[in-house]
């Protein structure tokens, strides 16, 4: 992982933006749509 280190220093909101980025891209998409409708079907 790239450390937060450079000539500005440690940049705390753009590490959490990159933080925020990577556990966003982490997640799962969700199936609630898709479990509604095979619920009410059934």
């Amino acid at each position: 992982m790239a450390r937060n280190t450079g000539a500005r220093g440690y940049r705390p909101k753009q590490a959490h933006n990159f933080a925020q980025e990577r556990h966003q891209q982490n997640q799962s998409d969700k199936m609630v749509a898709e479990l509604k409708i095979k619920l009410l079907t059934d």
